[in-house]
């Protein structure tokens, strides 16, 4: 089994077209996390660090509705798992 490296948000080099990204990311608790602890090995679903940050962090609702609809991964507070019910909920609210 390969293991991911940690990569750090604050780390990569900037975006050509810096616009592009979401305002909100810059407010983001998980900044300057590394970038593999929101991104587990397959079969692993220890999220408790995620959600401890995520909680906290004043951008989640932003976050959440910017990733809604991402199958990997923990953002805005979720699993893909919950993402996926929270957009089924939102789509049956709309209809």
């Amino acid at each position: 089994m390969s293991t991911v490296p940690p990569l750090v948000l604050a780390d990569r080099p900037p975006l050509a077209d810096e616009s592009r990204w979401p305002s909100w990311r810059n407010e983001a608790n998980c900044l300057d996390t590394p970038t593999a602890m929101w991104f587990p090995p397959t079969g692993v679903n220890d999220y408790a660090a995620c959600r401890a940050i995520c909680r906290a962090c004043t951008v989640r609702a932003e976050c959440l509705d910017d990733t809604l609809r991402s199958d990997h991964g923990f953002s805005g507070g979720m699993t893909p798992r919950q993402r996926a019910a929270e957009l089924s909920r939102r789509l049956r609210a709309t209809s």
